[in-house]
Order: structure tokens, then C-alpha cells, then sequence
């Protein structure tokens, strides 16, 4: 080789150690594992003990099995939102002495203001209707759907 080939040939050799360099440093960061967020102390916890089968709380041994610390999962979960009704209940009372003077007979507690006069529908949950329309732009026929797979029609 003449001698300008053989500066080109060891330059382009440098070149290719380098980048194999380069894309080893890249493959050792890939095989990093994730490290995961601790989910917020401030979430409610639910606890589940599963004991090994055959073996629970109250039939272990101490003279044969000594407990080591157990290994501790946590996942997120959901619960869909739930409904409940409202059950307004008005008393109802009669005079037992109707030879007394009163404007009525039978007096009935006032019944509270509602959103929608003879609907079903309270305050909340018209509220969420239309946070879910304009905020999380969920139209109303998929709403509807939600509730339905809810067992609400």
C-alpha cells in the first residue's frame, strides 16, 4: 500500500473502533433496568396475604417453619365510579285532635330544590355528566354506554 492508502486504511480503522466503542457504551445503557416511581404514601391501601398452598395464618408450625420477611408487590388499581341513591324521605304528620285549629290537617316536610323537576338525575351526577362532555370531551351516547355496561339505564 502506498503510504496516503495506508493513512486512510488506519484513520477508517480508528473510525470503526470508535463507533463499536460508542455503540457498546450504548448497549450496556439499554440493558439498564427501569427503575419504577414508588407509588404515593397518600393513596389508601388494601393489603391481600397469600400463605403458600397447603400452609395458612393459623396451621403453621413455629417449631418446623420459621418466616422469613415476605416479598411485597404493589399495583395500582381502579374502582369505576360508583353510584348510589339518594332516598329523600319526608314525614308526614296528623293532627290526632282534629277538633283543634290548625291551618292543615296533615303537615308534610318541604321537599328540597332539585336540578330537574320529576328526573332522576341529582346534582352530581349532572355535574359529572357535563365535566365528562366539555372537559374530557366524552359526547353523551358514549356516557350512556358507560352507564349501561354499569347496569344504569
Amino acid at each position: 500500500m502506498l503510504p496516503e492508502e495506508q493513512e486512510l486504511a488506519t484513520s477508517a480503522q480508528m473510525e470503526i473502533e470508535e463507533f463499536n466503542a460508542k455503540s457498546q457504551i450504548k448497549k450496556d445503557k439499554a440493558k439498564i433496568k427501569p427503575f419504577r416511581k414508588p407509588l404515593p404514601e397518600s393513596l389508601p391501601r388494601k393489603e391481600v396475604h397469600l400463605y403458600p398452598k397447603g400452609m395458612d395464618k393459623d396451621s403453621i408450625n413455629p417449631d418446623i417453619w420459621v418466616e422469613l420477611a415476605p416479598e411485597v408487590t404493589e399495583v395500582l388499581e381502579r374502582e369505576p365510579a360508583k353510584f348510589f341513591v339518594t332516598r329523600i324521605i319526608r314525614h308526614k304528620f296528623v293532627l290526632k285532635d282534629k277538633s283543634q285549629k290548625a291551618e292543615k290537617q296533615v303537615v308534610t316536610a318541604a321537599m328540597p330544590t332539585l336540578p330537574i323537576v320529576r328526573s332522576y338525575a341529582g346534582a352530581t351526577l349532572l355535574a359529572d355528566l357535563i365535566i365528562d362532555k366539555y372537559v374530557n370531551h366524552i359526547p353523551f351516547y358514549r356516557q350512556l354506554q358507560m352507564f349501561k355496561q354499569l347496569g344504569i339505564s
